[in-house]
């Protein structure tokens, strides 16, 4: 479950050398595999039990502390004209360890003597910064 809005990083986020705006020029396409969490916890979010659903909760000691895992993206670069993975040996990754925590989360199943179940939540999606740390040894 995302701990804030999923976006792709804007055009503008990237050096004009790496967005042409010929077709034609185009050299490499780079691709994000979804983010898979990592055992590593990062933080928690505060959660009380209201219609339902959890959502984020005052001090309070009937409070549920789900736990926020970092979470690991795979970044795939290929050949624009041959669709063939560059360095495919060891694809680069994004770890990343911020967070948001969600207004409201959905129990997976509430356990009638443990209360509402709820996975973990994962890190935010990776920052422009990010993206443009790891293409940037690859594209120079």
């Amino acid at each position: 479950m995302p701990g804030s809005p999923r976006t792709a990083p804007a055009p503008a986020d990237f050096p004009p050398q790496w967005r042409p705006t010929d077709p034609a020029q185009v050299q490499l396409v780079a691709c994000i595999q979804k983010g898979q969490p990592t055992d590593e916890t990062v933080g928690t979010c505060d959660y009380h039990q209201v219609r339902g659903l959890l959502e984020t909760a005052p001090a309070d000691p009937r409070v549920l502390h789900v736990p926020v895992k970092a979470t690991r993206y795979h970044v795939f670069v290929y050949e624009a004209r041959t669709g063939r993975q560059v360095d495919s040996s060891s694809p680069p990754t994004i770890e990343v360890r911020t967070y948001t925590c969600p207004s409201e989360v959905t129990p997976k199943e509430v356990d009638p003597s443990a209360g509402p179940v709820i996975d973990p939540l994962t890190a935010d999606e990776p920052s422009p910064a990010q993206y443009r740390q790891v293409l940037a040894a690859l594209v120079g």
